[in-house]
C-alpha cells in the first residue's frame, strides 16, 4: 500500500526541541543550526513524495503564528504559492520573526 502525506500541516512548538502534531502526538524536532524555535503554532513543510515525515533537517517551519487562526489562514497561503513552484525556503523567510 502507498502511504502519501500532506507536504505541509500546522504544529504546536514547545520547549526543548518538542512539538505536538495534527494528530496530538508529542515528536522531537531537530533543526541543522541546533537552534530551539521559539514555542508557537507552525507551518511545516516537507519535500514532495516523502514516504516518512521526520521533524528533522528536512522540514522546514514557518511561524511562529499567534493563534491557530492565522497558522491555518498561512497554510492556505503557502499550498496556494507552493502550487506556483516558488522556493519554500525564500517562503520560509517571510513567514519567520526577524
Amino acid at each position: 500500500m502507498d502511504v502519501h502525506y500532506d507536504s505541509l500541516e500546522v504544529v504546536r512548538v514547545g520547549s526543548n526541541f518538542r512539538l505536538l502534531d495534527p494528530e496530538s502526538y508529542e515528536r522531537r524536532y531537530s533543526r541543522s543550526d541546533n537552534e530551539a524555535l521559539e514555542a508557537g503554532l507552525y507551518v511545516v513543510h516537507w519535500p514532495v513524495g516523502i514516504d516518512v515525515r521526520r521533524f528533522d533537517e528536512t522540514a522546514v517551519y514557518f511561524g511562529p503564528f499567534k493563534s491557530r487562526a492565522d497558522a491555518h489562514l498561512a497554510l492556505a497561503e503557502l499550498r496556494a504559492r507552493f502550487e506556483t513552484r516558488k522556493d519554500l525556503r525564500d517562503l520560509a523567510r517571510e513567514y519567520s520573526s526577524p
